[in-house]
């Protein structure tokens, strides 16, 4: 009678661990209306009139190669920033924009400023 009892336990405690059912997948929620196809792409980086100049491309190019003057001062000015500020100086001390975006190495960018 005991192993009766003991045998019954054990068949409900298995059957209730695995139910009658098995539960189905999730469901992929079904595209809406208004999604488009560009709504999951990231949004393009904002393009303004100093992204195409001369001081921009090159700080661009110097990030590109990993220099450290890419990085801005203590002061918080940005590569950009110092170089414009260098270019439209009354000392006109430029930092060769152009021939820093040539240069294939940091110490080469290094050479074209006087």
């Amino acid at each position: 009678m005991i192993k009766t009892i003991l045998f019954l336990s054990a068949f409900l405690v298995v059957a209730c661990e695995l139910g009658p059912f098995p539960k189905p997948p999730p469901q992929p929620e079904p595209p809406s209306p208004w999604d488009t196809p560009g709504d999951a792409e990231a949004p393009p980086e904002e393009v303004d009139g100093a992204t195409h100049t001369p001081c921009y491309l090159a700080c661009a190019h110097l990030k590109a190669l990993g220099c450290p003057e890419a990085q801005p001062t203590a002061a918080g000015a940005t590569c950009t920033q110092v170089c414009a500020n260098n270019e439209s100086g009354p000392g006109g001390t430029s930092l060769a924009p152009s021939c820093v975006l040539a240069a294939e190495s940091c110490s080469l960018a290094r050479k074209c400023q006087p």
